[in-house]
């Protein structure tokens, strides 16, 4: 893939309207196990799309250390995507804690990137699925208003705690672990800042 297109992919995961993240990646250890219970995990969300399995096999494609770095990038995306929420919302305090959701992200993507270091050729990985992650996110969201946009987000929030938590009791490293943790934790307050604002427009 030319730089071009990699940017052109980034851009895409980084629009509002469409694309939302869904955070999990591929399998490692306790495979099954894991996926049981990120999946229950989102077994409230029903007619919503659940973009956590669809990019699950696209990222389980990858080497196993370059998948907690495409995370990273996916973090950072979504990070802009909070921002320009926060950018078009009319609410101050919204907007201010939209703002503080996308400190979170570059967050856990800096904790990610500290705890798993740079593999080798790891770009030419990542590039190589990112347009099909884009795409993934435009199939589920297109044209979807705003709020349910944050319904999805937030889903994508829990289920990526659960991830690092399981993740986390795979690894043997307790500073690792402890990372992880800390990345489940700023998820989960992300998550319940939207599940806040949907509850009130139900």
């Amino acid at each position: 893939m030319s730089t071009s297109e990699e940017v052109a992919a980034v851009t895409v995961l980084r629009r509002p309207v469409r694309p939302v993240a869904e955070f999990q990646f591929g399998d490692t250890l306790s495979q099954r196990r894991r996926r049981e219970k990120e999946d229950s995990v989102m077994s409230e969300t029903g007619s919503l799309p659940d973009l956590g399995r669809q990019v699950r096999p696209m990222i389980q494609t990858l080497p196993v250390g370059v998948q907690p770095r495409i995370m990273a990038t996916l973090e950072r995306a979504a990070a802009e995507r909070y921002r320009t929420w926060a950018g078009a919302c009319p609410e101050p305090a919204q907007a201010e804690g939209l703002r503080a959701c996308a400190a979170r992200e570059e967050e856990v993507a800096a904790c990610i990137e500290m705890a798993f270091p740079s593999e080798p050729d790891e770009q030419r990985h990542i590039s190589g699925i990112l347009p099909k992650i884009a795409e993934a996110y435009r199939s589920a969201l297109a044209q979807r208003p705003v709020i349910t946009q944050y319904d999805i987000q937030a889903a994508a929030e829990r289920r990526g705690a659960a991830y690092w938590r399981t993740l986390a009791s795979s690894i043997p490293d307790a500073s690792v672990r402890d990372i992880l943790s800390t990345c489940a934790e700023l998820e989960e307050r992300s998550a319940e800042f939207l599940e806040a604002i949907v509850n009130r427009h139900r």
